[in-house]
């Protein structure tokens, strides 16, 4: 029998080939069907394949049938590879019969749209990458951060004293590292970036301990002894809300290592732990607020 596609006259099997592009809300398909030899079956395999492996994925629909096309691709030129190759004296075309073509589209239209796709991909893998390395390695920014806390401790032990301007200062770079939104949306990964501010939670526990047992030593009455308003300010202000803002944090970082699944149940705890947090947020950004109005930020 005739090759359908070539029509030289040596043994063909009956196959079927098709091609998917993935358009996210369409498809563009085609299909070749008929007799071919082992010659064209294998370039309608690479065609149609190489097409669909590559611009097929792109669409909830495409996404299930891709995998569906290849491996039927597949199994449809592996039953031609038992074929003989056509032999020279098989290669004689009927006068005025031209062989079809064989084509999986407008080539310019798969180059273009194969180009703007993976570039996209790439371009969120390489986001996505950026943003891991972010998260998993020290940046220098991070480096030096802990330098700072490393000196500041060791100057608040071999002092006894702590600053409460130097504390603002460091507790602004905690809490904006707490207050980070979380990148995940499911508990499983909001669980864990939980867990990787523990650090945060821990200086800020530090600290607070520290301010109040300078606030203890520097009016230990408790009847504004200091003669700075604004120290005293700070001190009546700013160290009983970050106290409350520590522990409230305490409990978030509680909550999440002792639940590593979210039910029903313990999530209306997560969501009054989580408005306990917010309160005291808002305490705190009220006396940096109510600070600048007492013009204590000269």
């Amino acid at each position: 029998m005739a090759c359908q596609c070539c029509r030289f006259e040596v043994p063909t099997r009956h196959v079927e080939f098709k091609q998917n592009i993935g358009m996210v809300a369409t498809r563009l398909t085609r299909k070749v069907e008929g007799e071919l030899c082992r010659t064209c079956a294998g370039r309608y395999f690479r065609s149609y394949t190489l097409t669909t492996l590559f611009l097929g994925w792109w669409g909830v629909i495409s996404f299930i049938l891709t995998p569906v096309i290849l491996i039927g691709n597949f199994l449809q030129y592996r039953s031609t590879r038992d074929l003989p190759e056509p032999s020279m004296a098989a290669t004689n075309i009927p006068l005025g019969v031209p062989p079809l073509p064989i084509a999986s589209g407008s080539f310019s239209f798969k180059l273009i749209y194969g180009l703007v796709v993976w570039t996209g991909i790439a371009a969120a893998i390489a986001y996505h990458y950026v943003e891991s390395v972010k998260v998993s390695d020290p940046s220098q920014d991070r480096r030096m951060r802990e330098v700072e806390k490393h000196l500041r401790h060791q100057y608040a032990n071999a002092t006894g004293e702590y600053d409460t301007e130097g504390a603002e200062l460091q507790f602004e770079k905690d809490t904006t590292a707490l207050e980070a939104d979380f990148k995940s949306k499911q508990w499983q990964g909001v669980r864990s970036e939980f867990l990787a501010r523990e650090e945060y939670v821990t200086d800020l526990s530090e600290m607070t301990h520290k301010l109040q047992n300078q606030a203890s030593r520097e009016d230990p009455l408790g009847v504004g002894f200091v003669h700075d308003p604004c120290e005293r300010f700070a001190l009546e202000e700013l160290v009983p809300a970050m106290s409350n803002y520590s522990a409230a944090w305490d409990h978030l970082l509680a909550f999440a290592k002792a639940n590593p699944k979210l039910t029903q149940r313990n999530k209306a705890n997560l969501d009054a732990l989580d408005d306990e947090k917010h309160a005291a947020y808002a305490r705190i950004n009220q006396y940096f607020v109510d600070k600048e109005n007492r013009g204590c930020n000269k």
